[in-house]
C-alpha cells in the first residue's frame, strides 16, 4: 500500500492515473495527523510519499522521517522549469527521492525506478546480512586447503581465453560473455520458452536480440510486446502469423518486473493457446532479474514461478565480470548517441572516463553504466568527458540519480507540448 500525503489536485490526478496503470494500491490524506498515526500499523512494504510542496507550510518531513522507521518514506516533487541539481526543494539526509516531469511516459518511468530502488535497497540489506551470517558459520581454511586453493587459482589463471567471438548485439571481450555466446545456441535451438535470468539492470533485451540474430540471422525481427500495452488478440495475431515460416521467430515478453497482474492473466491465456498450438516456429523469450521476487506484483509471483521451471535458462553474466568489455560498451554507447543527437556539445569520451568506469565494475550494470554516459552527454557543457565529469554523474544516491536522470530525460527527449 502506497500513502500519499498531498494537497496539490493536479498531483492527485497524476499519481492515481500512474499508481492505478502500474496496479499499486494507494490511499490519499490531506492532513499530516492521520498520516503519522497511520504509519505506526504500516508494514516494511508499504510506502509513504510526502509532497515537498507543503514542506513550508507543514514542516512534516522531519516528523514522518521519524515516523517511517517500518516503512519507506519517498519525498516527491513536480519538476519546474527551475528544477535544478542547485534549485530543489529535496530535504537533506532524505534517501528516496522522486522528482516527477509532467510527461506522462516519463513519470510513469521515474516512479517504477525509484519504487524499484525502494525494493532493492530492503532486499541488499536482507543479502549483506545472510552473508554476514554465513561468514561467521564458515571455518577458516587451513594451511594446506589455503594452499591448494591458491593453486587452483594460479592454474586457472593460465588458461587461455577462448577465441574471440563475433557478436551482433552484445559486447563480448570478456571470457564469460564469450563463454555465454556459445552457449546460446544450444539454449535456443529446440527449447520453446527461454528464459534470460541476471543482475537488475542487465541487457536483457539486448541478448534476446541475439538470441534471434543467432537462430534466424534476424531474417525475421525479433517482436517485442509492451507488457503495459499486452493483449491476447495481438499475440494470437502473431502465434498464427509464425506458423509455417522455416527458422525459429522469438517474442520477447519483457521482465517480469514489469509484468502487471493484467499483463500475467493475459501471459498465461496465451501460454495455454500456445501449448494447445501445433506452431514449432514461435519462441518466447522473457527476463528475470535476480532477487525482483520482493517487487514483482504478488498477482504475477505464480505464473513466473510456473515460468522459470519450464523454460530452458541462460544466465547473463554481470558487469562485475566483465570488466573487459566496459570500453567497448561505453565506446558504442557514445558513438551511437552522438549520432542519434548531434546537437549534444560532447565529442569525446577520454581514456581517462573509460578507466573510471572500469574501475567501477562491481558496482556498475549495463543500464547504469548507459545513463551515466547519456547524462553526462546531455548535462556536460564541455567538449570532452574526462573522469571528473563521469564521476560527479555517478552518484549514486537515489536523490542525485533522479535529479540528473530527470533533468537529463528533460534536455534529451524535448517534446511540442514541453
Amino acid at each position: 500500500m502506497i500513502h500519499i500525503l498531498t494537497q496539490n489536485p493536479a498531483m492527485r490526478e497524476q499519481l492515481s492515473a500512474l499508481l492505478q496503470e502500474l496496479d499499486h494500491e494507494f490511499v490519499f490524506h490531506d492532513a499530516v495527523e492521520p498520516l503519522v498515526k497511520a504509519v505506526r500499523k504500516l508494514s516494511k512494504q508499504d510506502h509513504v510519499f510526502y509532497d515537498l510542496q507543503l514542506e513550508d507550510v507543514l514542516w512534516a518531513f522531519e516528523r514522518l522521517y521519524t515516523a517511517c522507521k517500518r516503512t519507506n518514506l519517498v519525498a516527491f516533487e513536480r519538476m519546474t522549469n527551475e528544477t535544478s541539481l542547485e534549485y530543489n526543494q529535496c530535504p537533506a539526509g532524505v534517501e528516496n527521492y522522486l522528482l516527477l516531469p509532467a510527461h506522462p511516459e516519463r513519470a510513469k518511468n521515474r516512479l517504477q525506478s525509484v519504487l524499484r530502488e525502494v525494493a532493492q535497497k530492503t532486499t541488499a540489506r536482507k543479502t549483506v546480512k545472510k552473508k554476514k551470517a554465513a561468514g561467521k558459520a564458515k571455518p577458516k581454511a587451513t594451511g594446506k586447503q589455503a594452499a591448494k586453493a591458491k593453486a587452483k587459482a594460479d592454474a586457472d589463471s593460465q588458461v587461455e581465453a577462448p577465441a574471440p567471438t563475433i557478436a551482433r548485439y552484445l559486447q563480448a571481450r570478456s571470457g564469460v560473455m564469450r563463454e555465454l555466446l556459445s552457449d546460446i545456441q544450444i539454449a535456443s535451438d529446440k527449447a520453446s520458452i527461454v528464459v534470460i535470468e541476471g543482475e537488475e539492470g542487465a541487457e536483457f533485451e539486448l541478448l534476446a536480440r541475439e538470441i534471434n540474430f543467432r537462430s534466424n540471422g534476424d531474417a525475421t525481427p525479433l517482436h517485442v510486446v509492451d507488457p503495459m500495452q499486452l493483449h491476447i488478440p495481438e499475440l494470437m495475431e502473431l502465434l498464427k502469423a509464425s506458423e509455417g515460416k522455416e527458422g525459429p521467430q522469438f517474442l520477447y515478453l519483457g521482465q517480469t518486473v514489469d509484468w502487471t497482474a493484467k499483463a500475467a492473466d493475459e501471459i498465461e491465456q496465451f501460454i495455454e493457446q500456445y501449448d494447445a498450438s501445433d506452431n514449432k516456429s514461435l519462441r518466447l523469450i522473457f527476463s528475470y532479474a535476480e532477487d525482483s521476487d520482493s517487487y514483482t506484483a504478488d498477482a504475477v509471483r505464480p505464473l513466473v514461478k510456473t515460468l522459470r521451471k519450464r523454460s530452458q535458462g541462460i544466465q547473463l553474466p554481470g558487469m562485475a565480470e566483465r570488466e573487459e568489455d566496459i570500453p567497448m560498451i561505453a565506446h558504442t554507447v557514445f558513438s551511437t548517441l552522438r549520432m542519434a543527437h548531434p546537437f549534444l556539445r560532447t565529442r569525446v569520451l577520454s581514456n581517462d572516463a573509460i578507466s573510471y568506469l572500469q574501475s567501477e565494475a562491481e558496482n556498475m550494470d549495463y543500464c547504469r553504466l548507459t545513463r551515466i554516459i547519456r547524462n553526462a552527454m546531455a548535462l556536460s557543457k564541455q567538449d570532452i568527458i574526462g573522469e571528473e565529469t563521469v564521476r560527479n554523474l555517478s552518484d549514486d544516491s537515489p536523490m542525485t540519480q533522479h535529479l540528473i536522470e530527470s533533468l537529463a530525460d528533460e534536455r534529451y527527449f524535448r517534446t511540442a507540448g514541453d
